[in-house]
């Protein structure tokens, strides 16, 4: 299918398509199976939207012709009760910000205690360096009948 035929086909479906270039079109069609089908299916389409169509409820007219004569901005609800669902995101936007800052502080707190505890270690560590390198010597001493005597100077 050229593209010359399917616009020759969207404009007939949007209404804009002149009574001289009907005739031709519907030639064309005539001549062309894909397009055939492209046209019954663009009707289809097109038929479908106009009966999905619902009737605009009166008072939601009012409404808005009153706010644009007045200038003022207001929230137009097509329904006049605000339902549950509505609030049900925003009570769980504030549970989910309360947990999260719960869990921040929580971890905050762990971390804190982490770094205590690798303090503590670290400085346990210097202190059995410490003691280690400052062990007197020892003194090894070894006789002839093959006897080794290891004293310490304390």
């Amino acid at each position: 299918m050229n593209k010359e035929l399917l616009e020759l086909i969207n404009l007939y479906a949007d209404g804009e398509l002149d009574r001289k270039d009907e005739a031709s079109l519907f030639v064309l069609l005539s001549q062309n199976e894909e397009a055939r089908q492209y046209f019954k299916n663009l009707q289809l389409v097109k038929t479908g939207i106009a009966q999905s169509v619902e009737e605009m409820p009166g008072h939601l007219e009012e409404r808005i012709i009153k706010s644009a004569v007045n200038g003022k901005k207001e929230n137009i609800y097509l329904s006049q009760k605000k339902s549950f669902s509505s609030k049900l995101p925003y009570a769980f936007a504030v549970i989910l910000l309360i947990l999260c800052t719960y869990i921040f502080l929580k971890f905050d707190n762990y971390q804190t205690k982490f770094e205590t505890i690798s303090n503590q270690l670290q400085i346990q560590n210097e202190t059995i360096e410490l003691l280690y390198n400052s062990m007197p010597a020892v003194e090894v001493t070894g006789q002839l009948k093959n006897k080794i005597i290891i004293k310490s100077k304390l």
